[in-house]
């Protein structure tokens, strides 16, 4: 008798988007040093563990191209993403902008 699989369908959940209004004002609650970061990752849409795992060799400022290639999980950085896929983004002008004053180390 072939077993039946143990696998169930899930529906996917609907997408519920927060308006620029919203986004403005949870970012005002942000502390500021934090809200580049959380910025990146609402306009994108890119996950923590990607953000995180962004180097400054992932930026293209020639091409303006965002190159998300690595995760950061579980406090180290992992060589793919979750999806297992590198994915090119473009480098929006409002981003490339905050980026150029952000420090190129931790300790500069």
């Amino acid at each position: 008798m072939p077993s039946q699989s143990i696998y169930r369908e899930v529906p996917k959940p609907e997408w519920n988007w927060i308006d620029e209004d919203t986004q403005a004002r949870i970012l005002m609650e942000i502390p500021k040093k934090h809200r580049p970061f959380i910025y990146f990752m609402i306009r994108y849409g890119v996950r923590p563990g990607e953000a995180r795992a962004l180097f400054w060799e992932d930026i293209d400022f020639k091409q303006k191209v965002i190159t998300i290639r690595r995760n950061f999980s579980l406090n180290e950085h992992r060589k793919i993403t979750k999806t297992r896929r590198i994915r090119k983004l473009p480098l929006f002008s409002d981003i490339e902008e905050i980026l150029k004053t952000l420090p190129r180390a931790i300790n500069s």
